[in-house]
């Protein structure tokens, strides 16, 4: 893939993060004025159909395990690809011409990582890994939480955050004010899984509240999103009647949550849906869904050239990251 070509497929302005500040108008307000940073593709932004989010550069045949997320100044996106145990983040820097092609981050590669956040104002970036937490350790049986900040020399060599890691959270996500929101299995839950805030309170963070019986059930509830003003969260739960994937809240003005519901099955096709993130803009809905469109049987006897086609190509069976018009999102709100 060719510099020429990544310009081509990102074509003139980037995609922001949504922990920047999304305001208060919600996931898809209409009456904005266009971001002068908005999501601009030259592949054909999505209609109210999910679609692959661009092929053969983020998409592809490897087993991509996570959705995409991008600094607020717009000039470096993240994602993360499996291969086997191990997860390596991955790295698409913008350069003065347009979009690069994909690396492997400058911190990542050795260790397993996973999951790329944003922190507050969408600069700092946050990940989990089992990488040693002490010079010359071993590699840990459990995720820390490490983070990594830009300067003009590049992205700096990660630090553990022993605060965060010792909340013994995850899936974790910045609210812009500071406000902590993350899935945890702790005595007294509701389920395997449930949501919890920890505010951020005079430089500190609270006691966990869960998000309650609005969004909390008895099975699992991981893997959120939540907006940069708090107004509506994403997540994905399994086990729910509605069916598997992932459910919206919105809060009202008086903080309290909606009764969570499921995006339906124009997003949810796949059972394994998961891993939300939104443009700060509200326009674009952005998700990891695992899916095999061949089938269990072909219109042809395959031959072992066309099976390594096919693990060559997205939509595999292995994870790929999709998007969507987020207005769909407004016929669930209440």
């Amino acid at each position: 893939m060719t510099r020429n070509v990544l310009t081509m497929v990102f074509l003139t302005v980037s995609l922001v993060a949504s922990a920047a500040g999304q305001d208060k108008s919600g996931a898809a307000n209409q009456g904005r004025k266009a971001s002068p940073q908005g999501v601009l593709l030259a592949q054909e932004p999505p209609g109210l159909v999910p679609e692959l989010f661009a092929p053969g550069i983020v998409s592809t045949g490897l087993h991509e395990h996570s959705s995409v997320v991008v600094t607020s100044d717009g000039h470096d996106m993240f994602f993360t690809v499996a291969d086997g145990a191990q997860h390596v983040i991955l790295h698409i820097p913008r350069g003065k011409n347009g979009w690069l092609k994909p690396r492997v981050a400058s911190f990542s590669g050795r260790f397993t990582d996973d999951r790329p956040f944003l922190g507050p104002g969408g600069k700092r970036l946050y990940f989990t890994s089992k990488r040693p937490r002490s010079k010359g350790g071993a590699p840990e049986q459990d995720y820390g939480i490490w983070y990594t900040d830009r300067s003009d020399a590049g992205w700096s060599k990660p630090e553990f955050d022993p605060v965060l890691t010792a909340m013994d959270i995850a899936t974790p996500g910045f609210a812009g004010n500071g406000n902590l929101y993350f899935c945890a299995n702790k005595k007294g839950g509701r389920g395997r899984e449930d949501l919890y805030v920890a505010r951020w309170v005079n430089g500190a963070y609270a006691e966990p509240e869960s998000l309650g019986d609005a969004i909390n059930t008895e099975v699992m509830e991981a893997y959120l999103f939540i907006a940069a003003d708090e107004s509506y969260i994403i997540f994905s739960s399994f086990g729910r009647p509605e069916g598997n994937g992932l459910f919206i809240s919105f809060r009202s003005d008086e903080g309290d949550w909606a009764k969570a519901r499921f995006l339906g099955p124009v997003i949810n096709q796949s059972d394994d849906e998961r891993f939300a993130w939104v443009s700060q803009d509200g326009k674009y809905l952005f998700f990891n869904r695992q899916w095999e469109k061949h089938g269990a049987h072909a219109m042809s006897t395959l031959t072992l050239e066309d099976l390594h086609k096919r693990s060559a190509m997205p939509q595999n069976g292995r994870g790929d990251v999709y998007w969507v018009d987020a207005k769909i999102l407004e016929q669930f709100r209440r």
